[in-house]
């Protein structure tokens, strides 16, 4: 029996999921070859042409509704969701757990934006957390994204101020691809994490 084409636009992250061969297995299974393009959430919800598509899979949900409401979308699912990471040293990660603004639960550490929100607003930096001998840098305690005014990640973090980056990295081409990939290096680092939608598939655009 021919398998039936549906073609779809994704954000880039989710490529590797559609490219996996047992995911491929499942859709030929069920009778479908699954074709997808790549496009950047914003890009797609805004500027994209989706009259050649089946489906849209952006990363979060405000660029989904905004699909839905455009293009009077007949379905949505949310088929999975992904934590948000951030990457640093351990040994940061270790004086941020003594400060209070992260957790230990089962070996995952997890970042409490309430409280990290509280350091910022008071502008505290590395040297006024108590105990500090790790990192006795005068620099504010923020936190590195993507550009927020064009990145959907950056943009779903809960904090004003993601677009600006201290906290110590080894190697911003690393950093930066570690976030892309959303993993952390082993030895090096550890997640501090807070769970987001990681998309909404728009069907029948």
């Amino acid at each position: 029996m021919p398998l039936v084409t549906v073609r779809g636009v994704i954000g880039s992250e989710k490529q590797p999921y559609f490219q996996d061969a047992d995911v491929i297995k499942v859709f030929h299974d069920h009778g479908y070859d699954v074709q997808v393009d790549i496009a950047g959430s914003r890009q797609i919800a805004t500027s994209v042409d989706l009259s050649k598509y089946d489906f849209a899979f952006p990363a979060g949900v405000p660029q989904a509704t905004k699909i839905k409401n455009d293009h009077k979308a007949k379905a949505t699912y949310s088929p999975f969701y992904t934590p948000m990471a951030i990457a640093s040293f351990k040994s940061i990660v270790d004086l941020l757990t003594q400060a209070g603004i992260v957790t230990n639960q089962g070996g995952a550490y997890l970042l409490d934006f309430n409280a990290y929100m509280k350091l910022v607003a008071q502008n505290k930096r590395w040297t006024d957390l108590p105990k500090n001998t790790t990192y006795q840098a005068g620099k504010s305690i923020l936190i590195t994204s993507t550009d927020v005014r064009t990145s959907n990640s950056a943009a779903m973090r809960p904090t004003p101020r993601a677009a600006t980056t201290r906290l110590p990295c080894r190697s911003a081409r690393r950093c930066r691809t570690t976030r892309q990939r959303g993993r952390i290096s082993p030895g090096t680092a550890r997640a501090a994490s807070a769970h987001r939608g990681n998309g909404k598939i728009v069907r029948s655009l």
